[in-house]
This record gives C-alpha cells, structure tokens and sequence, in this order.
C-alpha cells in the first residue's frame, strides 16, 4: 500500500493534536524542524496555557531554521503579531514584527499583505477590547409576504 503525501500529513496532524504540551515540547526537541508540531505547540503555549512568551521564544527559534520559504517565514511573524495582538495588546510590537517581514523581502506578496496588515492592526486591537456583544434591531414581523385577511364591512378587527 502507498502512503501519499496528504496521508502522511493527516495522521501527522492527528497525532500531533493528541499529544500533551510536555509530549509536544519532546517531539519538538528531537525533531526542531517539525513546523506542524512547533505551531501547535506555540498556539497551545499562547492560547491555552497563557504562556505567550515560550510561545514567542519557539517562533524566533523557528524563524532562526534556515532553508524557509518566505510563505513559511510569513506565517511565523503573523503567528507572533497574533499573540502580540491578542496576548500582549502590543500594537508596537507587532509594527514591528510585521516590518521585520517587510524588510526581509519587501517586493514579494508576503511584504504586501504584512502592509496591509500594518494598516488593519489598530482595527484588530479594536475588536479585541470591545468585547460586547451586538445587538440587532427589532424588526416588524409582517414584512409583506402573505396576504391580510380582509375584513369584511361589518366585523370589527
């Protein structure tokens, strides 16, 4: 039986779901360039375990690991403006992390979304703090669709 490459990556992210955060931690150590198990790791650490600055420790390692894709590198700083933003509530930090993509290649498409992120953070630090819920407007029942009854002229309505 042959095992494809969505095979693989499937029960790779099964197993990696299943694992603890001290299990994740060891996998990781033994293999540093697992990058679907350190983003699952590093969103648990942030997210779950409030741990955001092992979280962003494990993102610069990552960002270290030579031979990335800009895609991949790109992935890792919005991952860490994500738990700058959402953690730390750093709008500055995440500038900054978000020019740090620019500055690595600043004519690819990744450079364009990173400005356009830079752009959006002060909405996303808006929508972060005003946690309200929204409350939608009352609206008329009858709204035309089926026909009134019409009274005849001796019944009263």
């Amino acid at each position: 039986m042959e095992f494809g490459r969505d095979y693989v990556h499937e029960n790779l992210k099964k197993s990696v779901d299943d694992l603890s955060l001290d299990d994740l931690a060891a996998h990781l150590h033994e293999h540093p360039k697992n990058f679907s198990a350190r983003r699952e790791l590093v969103q648990r650490l942030a997210f779950e375990a409030d741990d955001p600055s092992e979280a962003m420790r494990l993102i610069q390692e990552a960002l270290e690991i030579p031979h990335q894709s800009i895609k991949q590198r790109a992935d890792w700083y919005h991952l860490l403006v994500d738990i700058q933003i959402r953690k730390l509530q750093n709008i500055t930090a995440a500038q900054l992390t978000l020019n740090r993509l620019i500055n690595e290649d600043p004519d690819c498409a990744m450079a364009e979304i990173a400005k356009k992120r830079i752009a959006m953070l002060k909405r996303e630090m808006d929508v972060l703090q005003n946690k309200s819920v929204i409350q939608i407007g009352e609206y008329e029942q009858d709204i035309g669709i089926k026909r009134k009854p019409q009274s005849s002229p001796g019944t009263q309505s």
